[in-house]
């Protein structure tokens, strides 16, 4: 399966960005970084809430794409998700990485699952 921190290594290639460039791009947009704080993004930590808008201005990917898998890769307008939005596809990342045992899981998706259904 696929996760948010090998679609973030994946756009960051696609534009031919070298990963020791992103701490330079973000402070760019006034987000102080390290290059070790970055790579640590690409080696199975998913970007921090407040870095996912900024890194997909960056790259110019779908937001619901880099958080979810689902959708076009590519933004032709950055599709910029609500908070509520960010928040259940952060939801399901997180019971994705959890094992079936962990009784945080079954928490996680019964939220997730809540939230589906009031968008219905």
């Amino acid at each position: 399966m696929e996760e948010i921190w090998d679609r973030t290594k994946q756009a960051r290639e696609g534009l031919g960005i070298d990963a020791k460039e992103m701490p330079a791009k973000f402070k760019a947009l006034g987000i102080e970084m390290t290059t070790d704080a970055y790579y640590k993004y690409e080696s199975r930590s998913p970007l921090k809430q407040h870095l996912i808008t900024p890194f997909c201005k960056i790259t110019g990917v779908n937001e619901k794409w880099l958080l979810s898998g689902e959708g076009d890769m590519n933004a032709n307008s950055t599709q910029i998700l609500s908070k509520e939005q960010r928040l259940v596809e952060l939801l399901k990342q997180s019971a994705g990485l959890m094992p079936e045992e962990d009784p945080h899981k079954a928490f996680l998706n019964a939220i997730i699952q809540q939230k589906e259904k009031e968008k219905k």
